[in-house]
């Protein structure tokens, strides 16, 4: 009993020599350093899906333009040509545009919705949209005669986590 109680008391003597340093993890994820310093994906360890080693196909950035009343504005590319700066509104179900970019983009009218208010809003359909890494095609979207910018809905990055960094969004496939 004695020599298990000075036992103990060494390793807990001699654990307390050893230097503590505890750093912030830099990258969300569940992932070790290894000694090359190079990130080893523990995705599937931790019960997420692997990425394969390639973090960025899971996790990508698009970098804020500037923001209006706080919102994130970003580059979106239409068509495969055209771009527009549009807000990635986070409350919106549904992509809407200006009139300005549906006559750019010779949006041709399919049918109309109703917002809450009873108001008539024209819906065209967009060959492609694409922002940073997300790419959808044969989008149906909004035109509202009362935006200056257009909003980025929930119809085109739904399947993506949001974050929004102080000079990027960080999206991450689920």
């Amino acid at each position: 009993m004695k020599k298990t109680l000075i036992q103990a008391l060494l390793l807990s003597l001699g654990l307390s020599l050893i230097p503590s340093i505890a750093r912030t993890q830099s990258q969300e994820g569940c992932y070790m350093i290894g000694a090359d310093g190079q990130r080893i994906d523990l995705g599937r360890i931790c019960g997420q899906p692997s990425s394969g080693g390639n973090s960025a196909a899971q996790n990508f950035k698009i970098p804020i333009k500037r923001r209006e009343s706080g919102t994130p504005v970003i580059d979106v590319v239409f068509n495969g040509k055209q771009t527009f700066e549009m807000l990635l509104d986070t409350g919106a179900s549904h992509t809407v545009i200006t009139p300005a970019m549906a006559e750019a983009l010779s949006l041709q009218p399919v049918a109309d919705t109703a917002s809450e208010t009873g108001v008539a809003f024209p819906l065209g359909l967009v060959e492609s949209m694409e922002a940073g890494s997300i790419a959808i095609g044969d989008i149906l979207v909004a035109v509202s005669p009362a935006l200056e910018l257009g909003l980025l809905g929930q119809d085109f990055y739904g399947s993506y986590d949001v974050t929004i960094r102080e000079k990027f969004v960080e999206f991450r496939s689920r």
